[in-house]
């Protein structure tokens, strides 16, 4: 009996996970975005004068995103805090959809290769 689970659990490590798995999806990248914490200061010239992330979403990717809408809500609205402050989200989210598209796009060696 304990022999055939193991088999059982061999078998099923030993497919390949499925190209379009929930990790590509775009729910599932918007969800880990919100798990993301982190800290910034943008400069008045809208520059980025720090950017770190404090808790992650497990995926780096997704974690570079923040900093990436970071600088360029900065520098669109000229460190202005409260229209930076609006901008993240949005942005972050618009960047996750990009994110997903070019994951898509990879086709399924390259999604593979990554895990």
């Amino acid at each position: 009996m304990i022999a055939a689970l193991l088999a059982l659990a061999a078998a099923q490590a030993a497919v390949p996970a499925d190209p379009a798995t929930p990790s590509d999806d775009i729910v599932v990248l918007a969800r880990k975005l919100t798990q993301v914490r982190w800290t910034y200061a943008v400069r008045t010239d809208g520059s980025v004068k720090h950017c770190s992330v404090k808790r992650s979403s497990g995926d780096t990717e997704v974690d570079g995103l923040v900093c990436e809408a970071t600088r360029q809500c900065g520098a669109e609205f000229s460190g202005a805090a409260a229209p930076v402050t609006a901008c993240l989200r949005p942005r972050a989210l618009a960047l996750v959809e990009r994110l997903k598209e070019r994951r898509s796009a990879t086709g399924p060696e390259t999604v593979l290769a990554a895990r």
